[in-house]
């Protein structure tokens, strides 16, 4: 499970089952393509999610990253570290809601190059940004012929 704010894309064994189930027919060189077809699936995700990724600084970009990736089941996972919890944040957007400090009496940010001090602030919400879900969905017929192409006798 993701820290909160992350984002978890995931190719999972269930969603393999058709192919799984009868892998013991299939030869050595199948069951090498098909975990491959998964790891390329994964990577090419990971690249498209890094491209269409928001960048302010950089931070949540360096942390989209595959994880956990199994014979014929993967992830990338996006956001969830240090600082970088808000990827939800940007996925999904926000509602309007309050910010208050957490650690301090007051808060403190700029407003156009000013110090602006505050005990609270109404944050209007943010418009959501997706980068996950179209970097998945511009994966999922490539994915398919991936695993067509790694399902062939002669691949």
């Amino acid at each position: 499970m993701p820290k909160r704010g992350a984002i978890e894309f995931k190719i999972s064994r269930r969603e393999m089952d058709r192919v799984t189930k009868n892998m013991g027919k299939y030869g050595d060189g199948v069951r090498r393509r098909l975990k491959h077809a998964v790891e390329d699936t994964l990577l090419a995700v990971q690249r498209e999610a890094v491209r269409l990724v928001p960048v302010k600084r950089g931070n949540l970009k360096r942390t989209i990253r595959p994880d956990k990736i199994g014979s014929y089941e993967g992830r990338i996972l996006v956001g969830g570290q240090n600082d970088v919890d808000y990827a939800s944040d940007i996925e999904y957007g926000t509602k309007a809601h309050t910010i208050e400090p957490v650690n301090a009496t007051i808060l403190r940010f700029k407003v156009g190059g000013q110090i602006v001090w505050a005990k609270k602030v109404n944050h209007p919400g943010t418009a959501a940004q997706p980068f996950m879900a179209p970097a998945a969905e511009s994966q999922r017929q490539p994915h398919i012929d991936r695993v067509v192409r790694a399902l062939r006798p002669n691949a």
